[in-house]
């Protein structure tokens, strides 16, 4: 399984069906990140642009998955395989029982 980088740009004018859909694009958004899909789902403070990075078997299984989001007929998307992705990731500490 490789990791992917997908940068999606935002249509410049934001209409009510568009802004209709997105609590349910959120939604499964938040779901693909409790499984573990999505890595990383970061919105530009302009939004403008998304960047997503995802964990996939190749393009067509990438497609696949991000077709199932609500939002994409309205989004140009380009997809990059990575060599690697570098993130802090949070870790909790350990609890002491003392």
């Amino acid at each position: 399984m490789s990791e992917y980088m997908i940068t999606c740009d935002l249509p410049e004018t934001l209409t009510e069906d568009f802004m209709s859909l997105i609590p349910k694009h959120r939604a499964m958004v938040n779901d693909f990140m409790k499984k573990g899909t999505f890595t990383t789902y970061t919105l530009a403070l302009d939004r403008s642009k998304l960047w997503i990075t995802l964990l996939g078997d190749d393009e067509e299984a990438v497609m696949e998955k991000l077709a199932e989001l609500p939002l994409m007929p309205y989004l140009r998307i380009e997809i990059y395989e990575l060599a690697f992705h570098q993130a802090v990731r949070v870790v909790l500490p350990t609890l002491s029982l003392n």
